[in-house]
């Protein structure tokens, strides 16, 4: 937590973790006074994260490559492959047809760098047919992302762009990464400490999140089934708040016999409406208006639960396995938090329940009664464990 300084007494970061591996000593790491300072400056203005391009690229560090995208001799920069669909680049960029050369005036080598200080000479920053391509031993370089996550998010950075032969300028607004599996998924407590679920008989769905892979598979996610590591390295997010759903865990009830080995599986549909985050799931099975509520998995697997006397199974499988409510749901479009006590129906919050109501509703319960604060602290140890943990507990 102290301040690391240079040797001419300037403050370069702040000391936060030192290696403590077999074989290491002596090895500490500080954040550096560049992120302290943006830290400072999101606190301030009440916006916090990184700023990101919103396009991946290749490099053209191949002849046949740089022939090919039309990128003139003498010249460095890196391929457009694709733009996130809800990046502001989206609007900008024609992918497998842009080559960016510059960034805020910096050109960009053909190993995707740039120049952490000053621009270089030309015969410095490598250009094809030189000494590897803007890898240099004088000039110190750092990945392109650099230039972007240096900013805040709705700042803009100028960009040189080639397209079809012709050079043009653009002025590229940056914008919030959300990743469809997300590594902090209450924004820094922002939204609140408790995890979201939704519990429909006895199935417990969750959205995929880094923690959960943790929690689950370890820190390395040595375990983790490959359908949910792609999604957590390669997952695009196609609209605004989606997420994917899993069904987490099946709780012993009437209605779940047979169940339990589908537990870690994607949920794809509900009642054939493709389930795009947890709150709209809980609003598909709220509106379902079948004798059968259905869920169809990833791996082509289906459950269907009988609509009569679900919510009453599920009301009571809550208060089996101590669970404070039946679903815990977040706003997303701001800081409120959408929750509903054990008690009560199904769905009632996407049904139009308000959000500071449903929190005081809990809340006021939880203060009422020993028991549910009880309820309270097992919740989210119930949505974690792993099905080893679960037949102990």
């Amino acid at each position: 937590g102290g301040p690391c300084v240079d040797g001419a007494g300037h403050v370069v970061g702040v000391a936060f973790q030192k290696g403590i591996d077999a074989g290491h000593d002596n090895i500490g790491y500080f954040i550096p006074a560049m992120i302290v300072l943006r830290f400072l400056e999101c606190s301030s203005a009440g916006t916090f994260g990184f700023g990101a391009g919103g396009f991946r690229y290749s490099l053209l560090d191949n002849p046949s490559l740089c022939a090919w995208a039309g990128l003139p001799a003498g010249e460095t920069g890196v391929l457009v492959d694709d733009v996130e669909t809800l990046a502001p680049a989206k609007l900008l960029f024609e992918p497998s047809a842009d080559i960016v050369l510059a960034i805020d005036g910096k050109s960009i080598g053909e190993d995707g760098t740039v120049s952490l200080l000053e621009e270089e000479p030309d015969e410095e920053r490598g250009t094809r047919g030189g000494d590897g391509g803007g890898r240099t031993g004088g000039c110190l370089r750092v990945p392109l992302d650099w230039m972007f996550r240096r900013r805040s998010p709705r700042e803009s950075v100028r960009l040189q762009v080639l397209r079809h032969g012709v050079k043009r300028e653009i002025q590229l607004p940056l914008y919030r990464v959300a990743p469809l599996v997300p590594s902090d998924p209450l924004d820094g407590e922002r939204l609140g400490t408790r995890p979201e679920y939704l519990l429909v008989g006895g199935l417990v769905f969750v959205p995929l999140t880094e923690p959960f892979l943790t929690e689950e598979y370890g820190r390395d996610w040595e375990s983790c089934p490959s359908r949910l590591l792609y999604l957590a390295k390669h997952g695009k997010v196609e609209f605004e708040g989606q997420q994917a759903v899993l069904l987490s865990e099946v709780l012993a009830c009437e209605f779940t016999q047979g169940y339990e080995v589908h537990k870690r599986r994607q949920v794809l549909r509900c009642d054939g409406q493709i389930v795009r985050s947890l709150s709209h799931l809980a609003s598909l099975v709220l509106d379902c208006r079948e004798p059968f509520l259905t869920f169809e998995l990833a791996g082509d697997f289906l459950i269907a639960l009988r609509q009569s006397g679900i919510e009453k199974a599920t009301v009571e499988v809550a208060d089996k396995n101590q669970i404070a409510a039946t679903q815990h749901l977040l706003d997303r479009s701001g800081s409120n938090v959408a929750t509903v006590g054990a008690g009560a129906a199904v769905g009632q919050v996407a049904a139009g329940t308000s959000a500071s109501s449903g929190v005081q509703k809990s809340v006021g319960e939880a203060q009422g009664s020993s028991s549910q604060l009880q309820k309270a602290t097992l919740e989210s140890k119930l949505l974690r464990r792993s099905p080893a943990r679960g037949a102990e507990e």
